[in-house]
Formats: C-alpha cells, structure tokens, sequence
C-alpha cells in the first residue's frame, strides 16, 4: 500500500512524534544535567566524608594516646569513651569505666559541686567549668586531679549522639596522689 505524503493525518501524525521526539530530547538533556549536578555533589560529599574520616582518626589518635586522663560523657554524666591515661590512673579497664557515671569515680565531697557545674553546662548556662577534685580509684586510693568538663556541639560521635544525648569530655591531669584507702 502506497503512502501518500500529502495526507494531512499522516503530516500531523509525523508534526506530534517530532513534538514528542524534541521534549524527550529535552528531558533527556536536563536530566544528564541533573545527573551531572549530582556526580558533582556525590564527588564533594565523598571528599567531605574523606576530610571527616581523617579527621575523627585524628582525634582518636590524639584521645587515646594523650598524656592526660579524658573521657566523654553523655547528658546524664555516664562515660562513653574514657582513654588509656584514665584508665591507668584510675585503674579501671575502659569497659568498666564506660558502665560508670561520673560521679562513680569522684570523692563524695567534690560530687556535688562537680554535678552542679556539670548541669550548667548541658543547660548552656556555661561552655566550660575547671575545678581541682578528688578521685577514687579502683585500688580504694584518692587521687587529686584538675578536672576540666567542656560543652561539644559535634553532631555525632561513636557511642553518643549529641542532639539526643548532649554531652562533653571532661579531662583529668593527676596533679598529686594520696597514698590513702578512700574515707566514706
């Protein structure tokens, strides 16, 4: 059967398949657009994932090998993450030390000024508190130590997030030792 070019069902039939062939032409333009636009962010987030990584094994690094006892704690005062130098000084291993609350291993007489200060800071009342205090160790012996507890805005640390959990580190510089059992 002999196609008749004049047809004018036929020229209109052939007018919309163009119409249909340059929109998808279109759409298939701005989609590798937006497919490059996304390439591009995925490349910056991967970067910025890479930077991320880097640095939190920076400060791991730094944290566990510190010279100075630290620890995170959650909201409530429990301890996330202590580091090796707390551990020694206390004598506790880093899982016993991560079952703790603060005030476990603070002398009776220093907790309460220490959870005052503690609560101003996860309040916002302040950023940062330092103060000399005293220390139980497992060893039922008292250590003094200047105790700093600082306020972290970090979105997300291994074992607390922040936005739910709030928190901070608080860190422990053994400035003297008594050689003496704990007095309850």
């Amino acid at each position: 059967m002999a196609v008749n070019q004049s047809d004018p069902t036929l020229k209109a039939l052939e007018e919309k398949c163009q119409l249909l062939e340059n929109q998808c032409s279109d759409y298939v333009r701005a989609l590798e657009r937006t497919n490059q636009r996304l390439e591009k962010e995925i490349r910056k987030q991967k970067r910025t994932e890479s930077r991320l990584k880097i640095s939190e094994m920076r400060f791991r690094k730094i944290f566990e090998h510190a010279p100075f006892g630290a620890a995170i704690a959650d909201r409530e005062g429990s301890i996330v993450l202590a580091n090796h130098a707390l551990c020694r000084m206390l004598g506790y291993s880093q899982h016993e030390l991560q079952r703790m609350h603060f005030a476990d291993i603070t002398h009776k007489e220093d907790v309460d000024s220490d959870m005052e200060r503690f609560r101003q800071l996860i309040d916002g009342a302040i950023d940062h508190y330092n103060l000399e205090k005293r220390y139980h160790t497992k060893q039922n012996k008292v250590i003094w130590g200047k105790h700093g507890g600082h306020a972290d805005t970090w979105q997300k640390f291994p074992g607390a997030v922040y936005p739910r959990h709030g928190g901070g580190y608080f860190r422990t510089q053994t400035c003297r030792a008594e050689n003496y059992p704990v007095q309850e």
